[in-house]
């Protein structure tokens, strides 16, 4: 069953981030607004908006320059191998970076 999952883990990992962040920012944000009651979100409400912008964004740029800079430095062979590649994800991955 592992595998399974694993599978579709690897075929479908920029799906399947992008949901899991989701559902993870929702229950933060059900959690401060619904439970807390210190009434903490409600007094601070600017600072953490802009806190998780800045962790989102500072996060984002660090992958995008990680993935910019191992793509950049790769042989004109990997490349290739990375457009013509079966898995769905390295075809994503070169997409993204040289527009198809």
């Amino acid at each position: 069953m592992m595998k399974r999952w694993k599978s579709k883990y690897d075929r479908y990992f920029l799906s399947c981030d992008f949901i899991i962040g989701v559902i993870f920012s929702t229950i933060l944000f059900a959690f401060l607004v619904y439970y807390d009651k210190s009434q903490f979100y409600y007094e601070n409400k600017k600072e953490l908006a802009l806190l998780l912008i800045n962790l989102a964004i500072s996060l984002f740029g660090f992958v995008l320059t990680g993935i910019t800079i191992l793509i950049t430095c790769m042989p004109e062979k990997l490349k290739t191998a990375l457009k013509n590649s079966d898995k769905i994800f390295y075809s994503q991955i070169y997409g993204v970076f040289f527009h198809r």
